[in-house]
């Protein structure tokens, strides 16, 4: 229950402070102290909701979180940041390969649709596709880059680390 609405908790909130003025207006124009009151405790327990969310982070936000710093670091060019979200040599010097004189104009992440948190909430599985316009040697003006993507992430400590990646082509096999 906690993880459903600290992901997102807008429509109880909404719904918490539209009943809280409808308690409340219907108390004034009634007179009735219970209305009143009843109005006020929903307004308090909506207020707790909201600071409820706001001050705990889900294990699906801190792993989303991760994902969007990585591509943020992406968009600044630190491919220093992103190494060290990798969890092995192997896949740093993977990525490093694929990296090669590449100079990132932007990055970004959407439709990040599917995390999955193991049962033991140290293993994680996010899919997105990531947009990004990069150059490099051989291309000199940037060019769109669209991937769809898969990490799977180990929790260390309090940082997601990524223990493994998949990378794909959403457009690779259709035809015109």
């Amino acid at each position: 229950m906690i993880e459903w609405f600290t992901d997102n908790c807008t429509f109880p909130a909404t719904t918490g402070f539209i009943l809280a003025i409808v308690f409340i207006g219907l108390a004034l124009s009634a007179g009735s102290k219970p209305l009143l009151k009843a109005g006020l405790l929903i307004a308090v327990l909506t207020a707790m909701l909201v600071t409820t969310e706001v001050l705990y982070v889900s294990d699906r936000e801190s792993a989303s979180n991760a994902v969007y710093k990585m591509a943020e670091a992406m968009q600044r060019n630190d491919f220093d940041y992103v190494y060290g979200c990798l969890g092995s040599e192997r896949l740093v010097n993977r990525a490093k390969a694929e990296l090669r004189d590449a100079t990132c104009h932007s990055c970004f992440v959407t439709a990040m649709n599917g995390i999955e948190i193991s049962d033991d909430r140290m293993n994680a599985t996010v899919k997105f596709v990531a947009f990004a316009k990069a150059s490099n040697t051989n291309f000199p003006n940037p060019v769109p880059i669209q991937r769809r993507v898969v990490l799977h992430m180990k929790k260390s400590g309090d940082k997601w680390v990524v223990e493994e990646f998949e990378q794909s082509d959403p457009r690779e096999g259709l035809k015109l």
